[in-house]
């Protein structure tokens, strides 16, 4: 058996042993593997186990705590993008392969991030995981990348009513940002171009074109000097 597989044991141990377990191996040369990653992710899952409703982290019986964005955002979902990435970069599959075996990755990852979504509402009077500025450009983040991800494969397998609503929250996510700037112009932008390819694939001209002249827009918008950001 493979040594840092040896590391993973099936007894719970203290959360700090467990974070700074996968830590280690997410920073070592074996943190690109997909059998070891896979192992790893079971092996968090175990661990961390399932959150409660209303409680904003993991506890166990002797008191170990352990927040829920820890777990769920900056391991299990880390943990689940990489797989995703790994199988997506993977040259030596087809593009079909590609997206069947990142797939379940993205589908995963998204069931981990949605539940998160009422929390970049400010306003909406949920105390139990409010977010800080970073954490919610964080959030936007993942979920921007996932979403377009799941657009690019809904519309190579067709699935159009799929791919639309990747779509449609991609551009909702990329508009969210508070900080104006390069970043969030690009996400905009990148957001709109898969509009346009999801229309072309459609074969409706018509809208790619209007989805094409949004893209000029912004980036006139963004760059042109007359338009200071």
């Amino acid at each position: 058996m493979c040594p840092i597989l040896k590391k993973l044991t099936n007894k719970l141990q203290p959360y700090r042993e467990v974070t700074r377990l996968i830590d280690e191996i997410r920073n070592s040369k074996k943190g690109k593997d997909i059998r070891i990653l896979e192992h790893l992710l079971s092996y968090a899952e175990y661990q961390f186990g399932k959150g409660v409703a209303g409680k904003h982290y993991r506890e166990r019986e002797d008191g170990n705590r352990i927040s829920n964005w820890i777990v769920e955002i900056e391991i299990l979902n880390e943990i689940i993008a990489t797989l995703a990435d790994l199988y997506n970069q993977n040259k030596s599959l087809s593009n079909i392969d590609r997206n069947n075996m990142a797939f379940p990755y993205l589908e995963r990852s998204l069931s981990i991030l949605n539940p998160w979504v009422i929390n970049l509402d400010s306003g909406s009077g949920n105390g139990i995981d409010s977010l800080s500025k970073d954490q919610i450009e964080t959030l936007l983040d993942e979920l921007i990348y996932t979403e377009q991800n799941m657009a690019r494969v809904t519309m190579d397998r067709r699935q159009f009513d799929a791919a639309e609503g990747h779509c449609q929250r991609c551009l909702v996510y990329s508009r969210r940002y508070e900080l104006e700037g390069e970043k969030k112009t690009t996400m905009i932008f990148d957001a709109l171009r898969a509009y346009v390819t999801l229309r072309q694939q459609q074969d409706n001209l018509s809208d790619a074109l209007t989805f094409a002249e949004k893209c000029y827009n912004l980036v006139v918008e963004a760059y042109d000097p007359v338009h200071p950001q």
